[in-house]
């Protein structure tokens, strides 16, 4: 039978060892050449990623410096809130212990790496372009030489990537032990994991995750020898619980890994491949080993904060459901924990495109056929069938993750692919399994696609990101300065001269309006300005607005050179609940936020703008009526409905609400023009000409058939003599006088005589 056609892994006979192929330095070069590319993408994303850049690399930093400095662990429960730990004093402390060791050692202490959370941080959900995707404030003399907690910043990311690299090693072991006779899969297992696109990027973290993921694909390779042993080994037992432990130091989730522990000893027992001695004995080794390593941090925590797990801290957390959060629905969540599972960078919102995470299902699929294909294949398979143990200990540590990730789903809003980790290995397998069983090159077609994706992620993602996208002096004279106005404390001291601003010129309500400034850098500050746009309608009311510190949130105005520039697209969201479909300013200023105030603005010749409008858009409400337009439509302008008061008092004011649609394109602003008459010809005795809606929806942004109300104010002349006139209204250009189509009578109106 050849290897593609084997039925599922199975467990060796307990009388014997399983063979395996003879272990070399010459027949283990793949794994060598693995462990290097690995460190290779794992340096390139840490290099690409700066200070804070992963998810809650800041709390977990703070963790490391709480220990280096207080030698103590930090407080949990509402207590951690009052510390930059935060959520994170809630975890298990192994891993922080050891990344402190360069800190404490080194005394890498001044200067401190400092957190600066970035003000204008999107909320960390997915977005196109990239756009303040930069949770931190970031200056370049922070790193720059690389020293005191900066250094050991980055050396408590290296020490996630040693973990990094007894991951990959670990669950390669894990796949020989379990496939011994088809190294192949060892190989695209360690391949997988070190190629997949989120396990790189989380390997040049200071997080938890990989250490965690590292830590439990050892104890699962250490319990995989264990059961494969023909006769249980008490010690073998203690170590392996050891190794539980330390997993469950780590991170408290990886403790779950102990159901599939029992599954294993439990089913040696109930099949009789072991007697129950044996498999007590086992059992109290292992547990015994959770204990010694484990034990006193779980009951440390009972004593000190009545919870032995910590979990409660996080009920404190915005995210938390008893906190505000909001449960999503079972399929979104799990959606959102497969793609974040593969690739979601930064704080979950710098992703790919949908067809990428269209090509990562789908191997997910064939993996699942495949794998099916084996069991069928077992159990096709004549008596005696090979025991399916070991896959089914796979599967168990699978669902019991995923089980765990569930309930605390229902705790706090945590839909991350990472809190998998634990069953990292486990998972990498199976999808190499699965696919092997389909065809012996599908493999190839998985390792190649996530490779694809992991070596495109630092140009097409990561870059755009986090490189701030400064322009050379001759591209930004190549700016047509169309706006030319500058912002600075008074005209002969410009800080900045804004380009020019370029944005779609109409929207709709619940859309993103991108507005593209071009701007360049004319002097030097220590002050961080924001770049503030609003979008202001009638009344001076606010539509929408947005704030954002210059280069998309990159390049802090104290960080400036003069002569830096670049071309921002800043995202602006329009409210669902916009008021009405009007024509728009945009406006456009610098603020300091710390001092509240903003910047004066001058145009290119040194002239004050008060009001520094650079743009008009449309923005269309919901529901926004339109109506049919009629073939035999003569006017440019149709009247649909009048309606007013027949009857006027004078000296008073009276509201005409007039309702139009454009039965054509309209090239020009013309004016609308109310008159009163004595007759049904004659000169106007008063009248109420003007703008359309008061000037916020110029005629020449009218869609053809759309229906626009425009309530009008018509003033009453205090001596107009009482008496019945013709009210008629109608269009005409304002430069020429030129009447636009025929006029509309509207009827009678009466005015009764003045009263007092």
């Amino acid at each position: 039978m050849s290897e593609q056609k084997r039925p599922f892994p199975q467990a060796a006979p307990s009388s014997r060892w399983p063979a395996r192929s003879r272990w070399s330095a010459r027949n283990q070069w793949p794994i060598i050449a693995i462990l290097f590319l690995f460190i290779l993408l794992t340096s390139l994303y840490s290099w690409l990623i700066p200070p804070f850049e992963g998810p809650d690399e800041a709390q977990h930093f703070a963790y490391i410096t709480w220990l280096a400095d207080r030698l103590e662990l930090p407080p949990q429960g509402a207590a951690a809130w009052e510390t930059p730990v935060q959520q994170e004093a809630s975890q298990p402390p192994f891993y922080y212990f050891l990344a402190s060791l360069p800190m404490r050692i080194g005394r890498l202490t001044e200067p401190s790496a400092v957190y600066r959370p970035n003000p204008h941080y999107l909320a960390p959900l997915p977005h196109d372009l990239p756009d303040n995707d930069n949770v931190a404030i970031h200056y370049p003399t922070d790193t720059r030489p690389l020293q005191g907690g900066w250094l050991a910043f980055y050396l408590a990311r290296g020490v996630t990537l040693l973990f990094g690299l007894l991951l990959i090693i670990s669950a390669y072991g894990l796949a020989r032990q379990i496939r011994p006779a088809a190294p192949h899969i060892a190989w695209g297992t360690a391949f997988l994991i070190a190629v997949t696109p989120q396990v790189v990027y989380l390997s040049g973290m200071v997080s938890n995750d990989i250490p965690a993921a590292a830590l439990s694909a050892l104890a699962l390779w250490a319990l995989v020898v264990l059961l494969q042993r023909p006769s249980l080994s008490p010690w073998l037992a203690l170590l392996t619980g050891s190794l539980f432990g330390l997993a469950g130091l780590t991170k408290v989730s990886a403790l779950v890994l102990l159901v599939p522990a029992g599954v294993g000893l439990g089913w040696l027992w109930v099949s009789r491949q072991q007697p129950f001695r044996s498999v007590l004995w086992a059992g109290l080794g292992m547990a015994g080993g959770v204990t010694a390593v484990a034990g006193w941090w779980f009951a440390r925590n009972w004593l000190l904060f009545g919870s032995p797990v910590g979990l409660d801290t996080h009920d404190y957390a915005p995210w938390s459901l008893s906190n505000g959060g909001t449960l999503a629905g079972q399929n979104a969540r799990w959606l959102e924990v497969a793609r974040s599972y593969w690739l979601a960078l930064g704080w979950g919102a710098i992703r790919p495109a949908d067809w990428v995470y269209a090509g990562f299902f789908i191997l997910m699929l064939l993996a699942a056929v495949g794998l099916l294909r084996l069991a069928r294949r077992w159990q096709k398979t004549a008596p005696p069938r090979p025991t399916p143990l070991l896959p089914i200990l796979l599967l168990v540590t699978v669902a019991v993750v995923a089980l765990f990730l569930e309930i605390w789903m229902r705790r706090v809003v945590a839909p991350h692919g990472r809190l998998l980790f634990p069953a990292l290995a486990p998972i990498s397998l199976l999808l190499v399994i699965g696919w092997d069983a389909l065809h012996p090159r599908l493999p190839l077609v998985g390792y190649g696609f996530v490779l694809a994706c992991a070596l495109a992620a630092p140009l097409l993602l990561l870059k755009p990101a986090y490189v701030p996208n400064l322009l050379a002096e001759t591209e930004l004279n190549a700016i047509p300065p169309t706006l030319g106005w500058q912002f600075g404390a008074d005209a002969d001291h410009p800080l900045v001269q804004i380009l020019r601003i370029d944005l779609p010129p109409q929207a709709s309500a619940g859309s993103i309006v991108p507005v593209e400034v071009c701007w360049r850098a004319l002097g030097q500050t220590d002050t961080d300005y924001t770049f503030l746009l609003q979008i202001i309608g009638p009344g001076n009311g606010l539509a929408a607005a947005r704030r954002t510190y210059p280069g998309n949130g990159l390049l802090p105005s104290s960080a400036w050179q003069s002569g830096d520039g670049s071309c921002d697209t800043i995202h602006i969201g329009v409210p669902e609940a916009l008021a009405a479909t009007l024509v728009y300013q945009v406006e456009i200023g610098l603020i300091d936020e710390a001092a509240g105030q903003r910047l004066p603005a001058f145009t290119a010749v040194g002239d004050p703008l008060p009001n520094p409008f650079a743009a008009s858009i449309r923005l269309e409400a919901h529901d926004t009526p339109v109506t049919a337009v009629s073939p035999t439509a003569t006017d440019p302008i149709q009247l649909l409905d009048a309606t007013f008061n027949p009857t006027w008092t004078p000296g008073t004011s009276e509201t005409l609400r007039l309702t139009w649609a454009a039965n054509q394109p309209l090239t020009g602003d013309y004016q609308t023009f109310v008159h009163l008459r004595a007759g049904a010809a004659g000169p106007p005795i008063a009248q109420a000409d003007g703008s359309p809606l008061d000037g916020w929806y110029p005629t020449s942004w009218w869609p053809v058939g759309e229906i626009i109300t425009d309530e009008r104010p018509f003033p009453i002349p205090a001596d107009l003599p009482p008496g019945v006139y013709q009210l008629v209204v109608g269009w005409y250009d304002l430069a020429s006088g030129e009447r636009l189509g025929q006029e509309f009578p509207l009827g009678q109106v009466t005015i009764n005589g003045k009263t007092d």
